[in-house]
């Protein structure tokens, strides 16, 4: 029961961490490659590299808190 948790927790902050990484990695990308509107290229960089890097980590930690959760509930 301890090792089914263990493994579950363990997927789901791996799963966890990929999506958030990723989306934010993407979200951020789009706004630096395909959302030039007559501004500064280093306002869009800037602000592409503000949606990577915070973005990211706090949907990993909204998912792994969740999935924490569930996975608790789901022992008792």
């Amino acid at each position: 029961m301890i090792l089914g948790f263990c493994l579950n927790l363990g997927f789901t902050l791996y799963l966890g961490l990929c999506l958030g990484l990723c989306l934010g990695l993407c979200l951020g990308l789009c706004f630096i490659l395909f959302l030039d509107l007559n501004f500064n290229l280093t306002l869009d960089l800037a602000f592409g590299l503000y949606l990577i890097l915070c973005l990211g980590p706090r949907i990993l930690c909204r998912n792994a808190r969740l999935s924490i959760l569930k996975s608790f509930l789901k022992t008792i």
